[in-house]
């Protein structure tokens, strides 16, 4: 109980770190900057040309950030729920990322978990088994469901409940599609609903 409550407070004192740029470790990220979207985290550069360096190894370059100690990445998403979160209110930083989440519960599972729950799949769908639908890039997907080593992302919010209800059935939907998680400039739009 002791050694969790210090792991927790450990990772509470994380959250205020600034961001840096994940090439230029140093340079703090400039808002409004060059970003780059990879495996659901955001990615905001210092200058330009930092993001086509990150664009071909970002794998490298996270881990880096992570054995430096350094903050380089917002999640879109809540890795506990797989909902996206558009203003992060609630976060945890995490070997290079800042998650964000939806609720103090979701904090509260990441924190006794962070491992179980920041693992990157080895494979991404970006066609909502849903709907069908191509998502453009992670920024415009509404969430995910991890299912069996790859990460589906959702069209929308409005997709997310069947997809958490029966991803196993949905997956066939989009069978073949799973591929490399691929990094991709940021296009700073957000996930729409079927409603509107």
């Amino acid at each position: 109980m002791f050694t969790a409550l210090i792991a927790a407070t450990a990772m509470l004192a994380m959250d205020d770190k600034p961001l840096t740029c994940a090439v230029m470790s140093g340079n703090p990220a400039k808002a409004g900057g060059p970003a780059v979207e990879w495996q659901g985290i955001k990615f905001t550069m210092c200058c330009g040309g930092c993001d086509t360096s990150f664009s071909k190894e970002p794998a490298k370059f996270l881990k880096t950030a992570a054995e430096k100690g350094t903050v380089v990445g917002v999640s879109l998403f809540d890795p506990v729920s797989g909902m996206r979160v558009n203003e992060p209110k609630i976060t945890s930083d995490y070997k290079g990322v800042r998650y964000a989440f939806t609720s103090a519960a979701d904090k509260a599972s990441f924190t006794k978990e962070p491992a179980k729950f920041a693992k990157m799949p080895e494979k991404v769908v970006m066609t909502c088994p849903v709907s069908g639908e191509a998502v453009a890039s992670y920024g415009a997907a509404g969430g995910y469901v991890d299912y069996k080593g790859t990460r589906y992302f959702a069209c929308c919010a409005d997709c997310m409940a069947s997809m958490q209800k029966d991803i196993a059935s949905l997956s066939k939907k989009v069978e073949g599609k799973a591929v490399a998680p691929m990094a991709m400039a940021s296009k700073g739009d957000k996930s729409h609903g079927h409603g509107g």
